[in-house]
């Protein structure tokens, strides 16, 4: 049986893989989504420190919901890396009896920077508001003062625009010279035009079912349900696809540029890699996959046929009843209904970047540690993205270090109304 080189690239110290004709990259740290490894562990720190005044053993985490008018899923991501991170910090997170708990918002602030509000609550389910005080972090880059008011408090971070699209759920063509770079013209895309996206939503579909951020744009995605394309419709600007609850799907994505890109799949907010089998297994980066994104080659597709779990077998994509889904799996009970692919170039070291890249730059790439069990999802009419069928794709690792351009698209098709 032939096999599709498919390479998976790695960031400059990551492993990768190829697949016929693509690669996955390997990341540093943790993908659930590893952008938000930063300002969770700060929130962590927080908790920590709270839970001592309050004379607290442990903790259990509630949900993180995002704005509801940009119908976002990626809650699920949050949550995971929240309970890593406190784990981390020697936090005894329980699902089921601690005396208190967290909860939370993302939004994006002010700034376009990326807003996460954590509420304090009791067992109850009340917000301590007769918590404020003062607190002091110390981090790598000194003391940081955190704020806790009425039983909340924020942690503001700067997230990169494609990072942003992911977790908000926008299409964004970032090479649109309409959307494209920020107001200083430094040509880095940024949190405006993501809003921008997000509140006048706009996508292209093409005579093949390829869904883009716009007509010129050269990366597209689709959506294979059970050996056919499921043709994507624009409600409102915002494409939708039909899958019934048992149907298994893949996911196809067209790079027509003359470059290598790197893909990033989320599927309800749980990267594409969050379960594969193949992991760090010392340092830092311990129990955590080795892989994060997808390399696509120049004028290429790739079809990911599910779950990445080895480099020879996936576990297919199946849409399920909520309490059988991924996303239930890591934890969250929100309804579902993303699937993301963000695109950027990538090269290898020494070689010239292609053209549209401001500075050659480093990316950084996420990875998740192994599913924890969670306690039992409630009952939910909603559907998400489950476990098929062990399912072969062969891939190899490739070796090559590389390096990451700016955001030069996000894709998010949703499954559900």
């Amino acid at each position: 049986m032939s096999v599709r080189r498919l390479r998976i690239a790695r960031t400059i110290r990551l492993p990768l893989l190829v697949l016929g004709l693509i690669a996955f990259a390997t990341h540093s740290p943790a993908e659930a989504n590893q952008a938000l490894r930063e300002p969770l562990s700060k929130a962590a720190g927080v908790i920590q420190q709270i839970l001592e005044r309050q004379g607290a053993d442990s903790v259990s985490v509630g949900e993180f919901l995002g704005p509801p008018s940009f119908g976002t899923s990626a809650g699920a991501g949050f949550k995971k890396v929240l309970t890593e991170e406190l784990e981390q910090a020697n936090v005894r997170v329980r699902r089921i009896g601690a005396p208190l708990g967290v909860q939370g918002r993302f939004s994006m602030s002010g700034k376009r920077q990326l807003r996460i509000r954590i509420s304090v609550v009791n067992a109850q389910g009340a917000v301590l508001t007769n918590l404020s005080r003062r607190l002091t972090l110390q981090g790598p880059n000194g003391a940081q003062d955190v704020s806790v008011e009425q039983g909340q408090f924020d942690i503001d971070e700067l997230t990169e625009a494609d990072v942003l699209a992911e977790l908000f759920g926008g299409t964004i063509d970032f090479e649109d010279d309409d959307d494209g770079g920020d107001d200083s013209g430094n040509g880095f895309p940024d949190g405006d035009d993501v809003i921008d996206a997000l509140t006048n939503p706009s996508a292209f579909i093409d005579r093949e079912g390829f869904v883009r951020a716009s007509r010129t744009s050269p990366f597209g995605l689709r959506v294979i349900v059970d050996g056919r394309l499921a043709r994507p419709v624009l409600e409102d600007g915002i494409p939708f696809v039909n899958i019934r609850r048992g149907q298994s799907f893949e996911l196809e994505v067209d790079n027509r540029e003359s470059f290598e890109t790197a893909v990033r799949f989320h599927l309800d907010g749980v990267n594409s890699f969050a379960f594969s089998d193949i992991r760090h297994v010392s340092g830092p980066e311990a129990g955590e996959p080795k892989y994060s994104r997808w390399i696509v080659e120049p004028r290429k597709r790739f079809r990911l046929r599910g779950w990445h779990r080895t480099n020879s077998e996936v576990e297919q994509f199946l849409i399920t009843d909520f309490a059988s889904s991924a996303a239930a799996r890591v934890g969250s009970t929100t309804d579902l209904g993303m699937i993301t692919a963000s695109f950027r170039a990538t090269w290898s070291p020494g070689e010239r970047p292609p053209s549209g890249e401001p500075l050659p730059k480093l990316v950084p790439t996420f990875s998740a540690a192994p599913p924890q069990p969670s306690s039992p999802a409630p009952e939910s009419s909603a559907d998400g993205v489950g476990f098929g069928e062990r399912a072969d794709q062969r891939v190899q690792e490739d070796k090559k270090q590389r390096e990451y351009g700016v955001p030069r698209a996000v894709v998010t098709i949703r499954y559900t109304r």
